[in-house]
């Protein structure tokens, strides 16, 4: 559900490869003529799993990973940013925000989820198979640079209006010098060598941000960054620009 699959393959393995008295100790392999299964009639058109089961899931993330598949479980395994996530897909969790509410992905730890789409499907191995519920967001705004710290996405609301009258209120105790509206546990605003400046807020200690295409996790508590580069946390060096200028 994940990776295409393997139609041919063959291993040699070999005895003494670098002397004269070299010889292929195990040969294996295989080929398959049929082609990969095609998904069942019922899958829906933008499902992109040919194997399915009573889940199906596709999900985005803002450092680009993307991790689809199936399960028969409500809740699936996945690794995004060399860690384990926990995704719940029996629609129970919406990701508003980007993160999850009973599972992860977990603001300061995770990237957040961008886009995703999770269909349930009743019989899945029938020729009564059907989707019996649909749910996911196609259209989230992908985090910029200067919006990572916030993830402020989905569709306005009334409601919105009137929480942002609130978020404004308790901004009045903001820094001067605080280049953010929205006020939060942190506030910070960091310039790279590279030119690029990141600034948003977060609830966490840590969040994570993106400078010259790269995604990483920035320390927000306790980093000095007196080289420029992160103790904790990012950017690190050879592989991000320095820090330059923050708070």
């Amino acid at each position: 559900g994940q990776n295409p699959a393997v139609t041919k393959w063959n291993v040699w393995k070999y005895k003494n490869p670098d002397k004269s008295s070299c010889k292929v100790e195990k040969q294996c392999g295989g080929e398959y003529e049929d082609e990969p299964s095609s998904p069942p009639a019922c899958a829906a058109s933008a499902d992109p799993n040919t194997d399915l089961k009573k889940y199906s899931y596709d999900f985005t993330f803002a450092d680009g990973t993307r991790k689809f598949g199936t399960s028969d479980s409500n809740t699936v395994d996945v690794t995004v940013d060399g860690k384990t996530v926990e995704l719940h897909i029996s629609c129970s969790d919406d990701f508003e925000d980007g993160y999850g509410e009973k599972g992860g992905p977990v603001e300061g730890q995770n990237p957040a989820v961008t886009k995703w789409n999770v269909w349930k499907y009743k019989n899945p191995d029938k020729s009564s198979c059907k989707v019996e519920k649909q749910c996911g967001r196609d259209d989230r705004e992908v985090p910029s640079v200067s919006k990572m710290g916030m993830m402020k996405m989905g569709t306005k609301t009334k409601k919105d209006d009137d929480d942002k009258d609130d978020e404004d209120d308790r901004s009045s105790c903001a820094d001067r010098d605080d280049p953010n509206a929205v006020i939060r546990t942190y506030s910070f605003d960091f310039t790279f060598v590279d030119g690029s400046r990141v600034k948003g807020t977060s609830s966490s200690a840590s969040t994570y941000v993106r400078v010259k295409g790269k995604t990483f996790k920035i320390n927000l508590g306790s980093d000095d960054f007196s080289d420029g580069f992160g103790r904790i946390g990012g950017p690190t060096r050879g592989q991000n620009p320095a820090v330059t200028k923050w708070n």
